[in-house]
């Protein structure tokens, strides 16, 4: 009978690397992951603070709307209720604005304004702080629909930034009426 005495087990050098080559592409592609993962943070942070800029603005329109109601004022009391919508046509240049989140004023529109973080307080406005990171603007279209008489405000922001040289926006819409002369003409 032959027995066999010099069998050896174990991987040969084949196996070894091909396990070590499945190894490595398995942590290249975990870490490629990770590096892309990270580099979407400033434009995952950006948007996200691009949103809350555009439901700011459309708050701060809503609580000059309110204060108007508040002070026995006509509800579109410091809008320009020349600007009327119709369909697809563009609106003059006095319908566009921007709202300080300090001063809570409308002003016209330039395309030079760029919203400011201030630091100490945490907010972005107008008047002071850096326009650094993303260059923020918000530009808010206010116009009245015809067929509403004055009783409908349709509110159209655009929210306009930059991320690595490429530039984004945010458009958001929101329809604001005359809750409380709907009201007060219902009883």
């Amino acid at each position: 009978m032959i027995s066999k005495v010099n069998q050896k087990s174990g991987f040969t050098l084949i196996e070894s690397l091909l396990a070590i080559g499945v190894l490595i592409v398995g942590v290249l592609s975990a870490f490629i992951l990770v590096v892309r993962s990270l580099s979407n943070i400033p434009l995952i942070q950006s948007r996200l603070i691009a949103a809350n800029l555009a439901q700011e603005g459309i708050e701060l329109i809503r609580q000059k709307r309110d204060t108007n109601y508040i002070q026995g004022l006509d509800w579109i009391n410091g809008f320009n209720d020349e600007c009327i919508c119709m369909d697809n046509s563009q609106l003059a240049d006095e319908c566009y604005f921007v709202i300080d989140a300090n001063s809570r004023t409308l002003k016209q529109y330039d395309n030079d304004d760029y919203l400011k973080f201030n630091k100490e307080l945490g907010i972005y406005s107008y008047d002071t702080g850096e326009i650094l990171p993303y260059f923020f603007q918000r530009k808010i279209e206010i116009c009245f629909p015809l067929q509403n008489n004055n009783k409908e405000m349709r509110i159209k922001e655009t929210v306009y930034w930059k991320v690595k040289q490429n530039n984004y926006s945010l458009i958001v819409e929101d329809h604001l009426f005359d809750y409380y002369g709907l009201l007060s003409s219902s009883h």
